[in-house]
C-alpha cells in the first residue's frame, strides 16, 4: 500500500486516491424539459436566484447551467400569457399594472415590479404588458388623428385614457394632440421668432413674452427643427472644420444628435443628423463601387 510515515508514529498513513470522471459528453441532457424539471427549476430559483452553476450541480445534474437558464427565461415569458398554465395574473392585477404604466410610463419594468409586484420578475411585469396593450409605434395614420381630435374633446384631454383607447404611449398621444393643435407658422412669425432668437439667445421665458401668441413648446420646438429661423447655426456649406469636429462627437456620442451638436457648435441637432446620414450613405456607394472594382 502506498503512504508516507509521519516521524514520532510506527504507522503508515495511506494514501487514498480520488479519480474524478469527466462526465461523458452524451450524458448531458438535450430533451424535452420533464414537469418534475420544471417544478424542480421553479424552486430551485427561488431558493437560489440566478446561481445557475449551483443549480445544475445540486438539482439538475443532467442540465448545463446555459440550458438552465434559457429554459427559466422562457417560462418568465410563457407565464404572461393568458392561455398560460402558469399565468396567475388576475383581473385586479391587470388594472394595476395599467395603472402603474401611464405613471411610470411604457419600458420602466423594473421600477414597476419594486412597487408594485414584488412578488414577479420585470420580465414577467413586461410579457403582461405586451398581451395587455399591443402598444403601437411609429407613424400616426389619419385615421388616428381624427380619433385622437375626437377623443381629446370627449375625455377633456385626459390623455391617459385616451392612451389606453388608442393603444398607443401617454407620451406619444400628448406630442402627436399638441403637434395636431399647433396652427402653422406664418412667415411673419418666423421673422419676428428669429429677430427675438438674435437679441435675447435662448431666454424662452422672455422670448414668450413677446410672442404671447405662442406658448414655450411652440417656439423651442421652431428654433430647434427650423434652420432658417435661428440665427446661431451655420446655413452654408459644411467646413473642414465642422467635418472633422462632427466625426468627434459621432465618436464621443453616438446618435444622440442633440449632444453631437454641441460638439459642432454651429449646426443644429437637425443638421447634424441630415448631414451624418448622407455621408454614410455616400460611404456606403463608395465602399461598393470599390468592391466591384477589386472584384
Amino acid at each position: 500500500m502506498e503512504g508516507y510515515k509521519i516521524p514520532g508514529l510506527p504507522k503508515i498513513i495511506p494514501v487514498v486516491k480520488h479519480i474524478l470522471k469527466k462526465p461523458k459528453i452524451g450524458s448531458i441532457k438535450y430533451s424535452r424539459w420533464t414537469p418534475q424539471e420544471i417544478t424542480t427549476l421553479l424552486a430551485a430559483y427561488k431558493e437560489h436566484g440566478k446561481n445557475w452553476n449551483l443549480i445544475s450541480q445540486q438539482y439538475l445534474p443532467d442540465r448545463p447551467p446555459s440550458t438552465i437558464r434559457r429554459k427559466y427565461i422562457h417560462l418568465e415569458k410563457i407565464k404572461a400569457r393568458p392561455t398560460s398554465e402558469y399565468n396567475t395574473w388576475t383581473s385586479k392585477d391587470d388594472e394595476t399594472l395599467r395603472m402603474a404604466t401611464n405613471e411610470y410610463g411604457v419600458g420602466k419594468w423594473s421600477e414597476i415590479r419594486k412597487k408594485f409586484f414584488s412578488d414577479r420578475s420585470s420580465a414577467q411585469v413586461q410579457e403582461r404588458w405586451k398581451v395587455l396593450s399591443k402598444t403601437k409605434f411609429g407613424k400616426w395614420s389619419s385615421e388616428e388623428d381624427k380619433k385622437l381630435q375626437e377623443l381629446a374633446k370627449q375625455y377633456k384631454e385626459d390623455y391617459r385614457v385616451i392612451s389606453e383607447i388608442l393603444k398607443r404611449p401617454v407620451h406619444s398621444v400628448y406630442v402627436r394632440y399638441r403637434r395636431l393643435q399647433t396652427p402653422k407658422w406664418t412667415i411673419e412669425e418666423l421673422d419676428k421668432l428669429r429677430d427675438l432668437l438674435k437679441e435675447y439667445g435662448k431666454n424662452w421665458e422672455r422670448i414668450e413674452q413677446m410672442m404671447p401668441e405662442r406658448n414655450g413648446w411652440e417656439i423651442k420646438k421652431a428654433a430647434d427643427t427650423l434652420v432658417c429661423v435661428n440665427p446661431f447655426v451655420n446655413r452654408r456649406m459644411w467646413s473642414k472644420t465642422e467635418k472633422g469636429l462632427i466625426k468627434e462627437g459621432v465618436t464621443m456620442y453616438g446618435n444622440n444628435w442633440v449632444k453631437v451638436s454641441q460638439v459642432v457648435g454651429t449646426r443644429s441637432h437637425k443638421q447634424c443628423q441630415r448631414y451624418w446620414q448622407i455621408e454614410q450613405g455616400k460611404e456606403k456607394i463608395r465602399k461598393t463601387d470599390s468592391d466591384h472594382i477589386l472584384s
